[in-house]
């Protein structure tokens, strides 16, 4: 009886001392879940700490983005309308060039044209030229000609100046000669005719 009793609380200590260790055990574990758990909250609130200031900081950088991204959007915009207003420019020098290519080659034909209008009066100011400079040789020998012909008129009116003085001093010797013969006649047709014409001559 006694050693079974004895037994019985051995067996009752070794299960108490076993449930204690369990118990101590179990202690053990709900302590660390505990620290785990303060922990756990320590580093949740610090998570949350941060968070709020990651937050705070990303409502800026978002309040910031959001700004640039307005002036980004006005900046867009702006390019745009710059970009529009550069096709317009462009559309418009592109026309304006047409324009003036358009204008060049009508301006390329006339001046071809004229280049071969500027030949024609050319060779015609050539053949005019010649013919003048044939006009002026024909000119000079004409001038020549007519002072030779005024030359050889004065000397024909000086020679029939003298011819006609000539001619009126013999005409003037004849009628004299003349005249005398006729009163030579006159009176010699009186004296025959006259009584005692012998006797008188």
């Amino acid at each position: 009886m006694i050693k079974e009793r004895s037994e019985r609380g051995k067996r009752e200590k070794q299960a108490l001392e076993d449930l204690k260790m369990q118990l101590e055990q179990e202690k053990r574990k709900v302590d660390e879940q505990l620290e785990a758990e303060r922990a756990f909250a320590l580093e949740k609130d610090a998570l949350l700490e941060r968070s709020k200031k990651q937050e705070a900081e990303l409502e800026e950088e978002i309040l910031a983005m959001q700004a640039d991204l307005e002036a980004v959007d006005g900046q867009l915009e702006r390019a745009l309308a710059g970009h529009k207003a550069m096709e317009e420019n462009f559309r418009v020098a592109k026309m304006n060039f047409e324009e003036a290519s358009q204008h060049l080659q009508r301006l390329e034909g006339a001046e071809r044209e004229w280049k071969v209008k500027e030949g024609e009066l050319h060779e015609a100011l050539q053949k005019a030229t010649m013919e003048l400079e044939n006009l002026a040789h024909a000119k000079d020998d004409l001038d020549k000609t007519g002072d030779d012909l005024r030359q050889s008129l004065k000397e024909k009116e000086e020679d029939i100046s003298r011819v006609r003085e000539r001619l009126e001093n013999t005409v003037g010797d004849l009628e004299a000669k003349l005249l005398q013969e006729v009163k030579a006649r006159y009176v010699f047709d009186v004296i025959r005719q006259a009584p005692d014409s012998d006797s008188l001559l």
